[in-house]
Formats: structure tokens, C-alpha cells, sequence
């Protein structure tokens, strides 16, 4: 019944501010404006502080979430904290997630990339001991790589049992 009365509403505020100025323009050409007042829905400081503290310690958002529902602390809304809950959370405190490797690391794929094999590789010579790696909270896997360990692994087709000699010589000695 609305939509045969108003011709356009218009709704604009200033980000930081909590007012909302609604325009309505009706059929019959007036011209109006309310003035709406915004509510803010704040996460409680305790709560932000552990998000950010555990995040820079390297934890999962889901073992942050889980840490806070522990603890009984709740979100804005109400409600037991969630992954979705604790990245949003990051995400408007401008904590974004950290870098998953160190200066000097690769992670598997880059690895792979660099050599030329397949990710599946890389994780049998980490599976084997073949290649240094240390795993984060996070679950990623994290690869310190020199000059040294990226000869011996381009030597490794070199001697592999499982590459004929034509493939080794199509490869050049690179995996």
C-alpha cells in the first residue's frame, strides 16, 4: 500500500556519526525528513583484547571462538562467539591474518612452484624427513629454504628410482 503513496526514500549518515536522516518523497510531490538514531552494537573490550591477543600468538579463529565461549564472554548480539564471529571481529579492529611463513620459509606450494613438482611431492619429502619443515598452530606448513636445500632437492630425480632416463633428461635435473 506504500508503494502507491511514496515515490523514492533517500537515507544517508555519516559514517561515525549515529544519526540517519531518512528523506521521503510522496506521490503527490511533499517532500519530508526524519531523523532516525543509530544503534551500536559494541564487542566488549575483554573480549577484543583476546581476539587480538591470541591471533598475534598465531591461533585459528575457531580456537579463539572456542576460548571465548569457555570463558563465557559473548558477542554484541548476545550470542556464544563462532569463527565467522571472532574474524568479523579481526576484520573491523584492522587484524588482519598474520603471514603464514617467516623471512627465508616457503610454504609447500611455493615450493612446489619454484621446482617445478607437484605439491604432492613436496609433502612425500616432508612425510620422508627429506626436507626441514615446522607446522603452525594455524595448521600451515612451514619450509626454511636456502640455496643449499634447493640444490640437493633438483639433484634428487638425478637418482630416483622411480623416473626413467628419459624423463630425467626432459626434467634437466630439475624436479
Amino acid at each position: 500500500m506504500l508503494r502507491t503513496l511514496i515515490t523514492d526514500v533517500t537515507l544517508t549518515s555519516d559514517p561515525t556519526g549515529d544519526e540517519v536522516h531518512v528523506g521521503i518523497r510522496w506521490r503527490a510531490g511533499a517532500h519530508e525528513e526524519q531523523i532516525a538514531t543509530r544503534t551500536r552494537m559494541r564487542t566488549g573490550q575483554e573480549a577484543v583484547e583476546l581476539i587480538r591477543r591470541r591471533k598475534l600468538e598465531g591461533l585459528r579463529d575457531s580456537d579463539i571462538a572456542a576460548e571465548l565461549r569457555t570463558l563465557g564472554l559473548r558477542t554484541a548480539r548476545g550470542h556464544e562467539f563462532g569463527t565467522r564471529d571472532v574474524r568479523n571481529v579481526r576484520h573491523s579492529i584492522g587484524l588482519a591474518r598474520p603471514p603464514d611463513t617467516e623471512p627465508g620459509e616457503l610454504t609447500v606450494g611455493q615450493v612446489a612452484a619454484r621446482l617445478g613438482a607437484k605439491p604432492g611431492t613436496v609433502y612425500y619429502w616432508l612425510r620422508a624427513g627429506l626436507l626441514p619443515h615446522r607446522k603452525k598452530a594455524t595448521g600451515a606448513v612451514c619450509i626454511p629454504f636456502s640455496a643449499e636445500i634447493e640444490a640437493a632437492l633438483r639433484a634428487r630425480p638425478a637418482v630416483s628410482r622411480h623416473l626413467t632416463q628419459t624423463q630425467k633428461k626432459a626434467m634437466g635435473g630439475a624436479v
